[in-house]
């Protein structure tokens, strides 16, 4: 009986263990952002460092928030939304709980917005299949498949609070969010100053006003719509 007890115990706890692992370790999604606590817990006293066994990121990626003077167009300011962010948690560690979850959020969102774009790219090209697509319905495809994600409405409203802590003025201004990459240096190279690191802009979503109270509305995109209008 004492026996039967010490297996199932043990049975129950390395599943329960490696439940947790899986969980904590797959794509982000509603239920791991409602979970951030118990991540953090758990990864305090169970981290497994997988990414040892991933290749090295080739790439740094950037996300910006551009604005827009509502007059003439041009642009008035240029925001690079993580790196601020990284910046308070390394001012304010170990004390760095808000920034973190923060960080984990804009992130993970920047993360999925890349996904959905290598989904869409996947899209364009089953729809060639089928028939020719204009480079303008490629775009809008792309464009608006990208602007229809929570994700992407996460990263906007997180555009919209750093406008107003810069203290802009959201009923003069548009605003673009603009996503990039920029190549990491071999290792042989890193102390090379004459190397040209060039930023490789990935996406660029439309003007938005972020003094329209709808703006954060769900949208409805369908890609596999042929003519979908701008």
């Amino acid at each position: 009986m004492k026996q039967k007890t010490i297996y199932y115990t043990t049975f129950l706890v390395f599943s329960l263990y490696w439940g947790a692992t899986i969980f904590f370790n797959a794509p982000d999604n509603y239920m791991k952002i409602k979970l951030m606590e118990e991540e953090s817990v758990f990864k305090t006293f169970f981290y497994q460092n997988w990414s040892f066994f991933a290749p090295p990121p080739n790439t740094n990626e950037r996300l910006y928030c551009v604005i827009y003077d509502k007059q003439d167009s041009t642009v008035a300011k240029v925001l690079e939304l993580v790196t601020p962010i990284i910046e308070r948690k390394v001012q304010k560690a170990p004390f760095n709980s808000k920034d973190d979850i923060m960080d984990y959020v804009i992130s993970s969102s920047t993360v999925s917005l890349n996904n959905k774009m290598v989904s869409l790219n996947e899209t364009v090209s089953y729809l060639e299949t089928k028939d020719t697509l204009t480079e303008k319905e490629k775009e809008n495809i792309l464009i608006e498949g990208v602007q229809a994600t929570g994700h992407f409405n996460t990263l906007l409203k997180y555009s919209r609070e750093i406008a107003l802590e810069k203290g802009i003025d959201l009923n003069k201004y548009l605003i673009s969010l603009e996503y990039a990459k920029v190549p990491i240096p071999k290792f042989v190279d890193r102390h090379k100053k004459e190397l040209e690191l060039k930023e490789e802009l990935v996406f660029k979503s439309r003007l938005f006003d972020l003094s329209d109270p709808t703006l954060f509305k769900k949208r409805v995109f369908d890609p596999y719509s042929q003519h979908v209008q701008l």
